[in-house]
């Protein structure tokens, strides 16, 4: 199965190396270094991305923004999404939670860890 994956993150680095990662999985990643470009770049995906990744903290507006926008444009709604960040409080891991995001990926990335998350929420064995 492949998937398209929608990756949000201020770091090309970070995102570079996921998408190698995921690649060996068959997902091809589309990525915004905001949420404002990604708002921007999200209408315009076809096909719309089988899952989204999001760092929470950006310059500008944050992961959980980004959530919000999401989940309140039907279009998206539906699509599910990892929070991909340093931050670990229980607070916001919980709000993030009750905002509808998937699971939680604390940085500095692990591969298996990414590709175990990615592979769950995707239904992928």
């Amino acid at each position: 199965m492949t998937a398209n994956i929608f990756w949000v993150d201020d770091s090309t680095i970070v995102t570079r190396l996921g998408a190698q990662a995921l690649s060996s999985i068959g997902c091809t990643i589309t990525t915004a270094n905001s949420v404002e470009e990604a708002i921007e770049a999200l209408p315009k995906l076809n096909p719309l991305p089988n899952l989204i990744i999001s760092d929470f903290n950006m310059p500008g507006k944050t992961g959980l923004e980004l959530v919000q926008y999401i989940k309140s444009h039907p279009p998206f709604a539906n699509i599910p999404i990892l929070m991909l960040t340093a931050e670990t409080t229980q607070k916001l891991i919980e709000d993030a939670r009750v905002m509808g995001v998937k699971g939680w990926i604390v940085k500095p990335v692990d591969d298996k860890i990414l590709l175990s998350a990615v592979k769950k929420v995707l239904g992928i064995q």
